[in-house]
């Protein structure tokens, strides 16, 4: 009789070890996948932040491109690099006229004609 008690004991000491170590892994799990989904998040955000700052920017470039606003220096001042920059763009988007291509030169015939 003793004997079946030690085994039963040993039986629930076993399974109490291994519901220990399945709830350690379900909470590290739940964890990890929290940690993830904050950053998921984080990430959406930051991105949508950025996609509202660059419209916000060119909203801005076109009231001071159309003189409706005024800013202050540092503000013009990127405005004017900005412009540079556009202008850069632009003069290396134009084609280059090529030049007429030139027809080879006839060679002269070094024999000559009889008359």
């Amino acid at each position: 009789m003793a004997n079946r008690k030690d085994e039963m004991r040993k039986q629930a000491i076993e399974l109490w070890k291994k519901t220990v170590a399945q709830l350690d892994q379900i909470s590290k799990t739940l964890r990890t996948t929290g940690i993830e989904r904050f950053k998921a998040e984080r990430d959406r955000l930051l991105s949508e932040r950025d996609k509202l700052f660059k419209r916000l920017g060119e909203e801005t470039y076109k009231l001071i491109e159309a003189r409706k606003i005024k800013v202050p220096k540092g503000v013009q001042d990127i405005y004017v690099r900005i412009r540079n920059l556009m202008d850069v763009l632009i003069m290396q988007k134009k084609p280059k006229k090529k030049a007429a291509k030139k027809k080879p030169a006839k060679k002269k015939s070094t024999k000559k004609k009889k008359a």
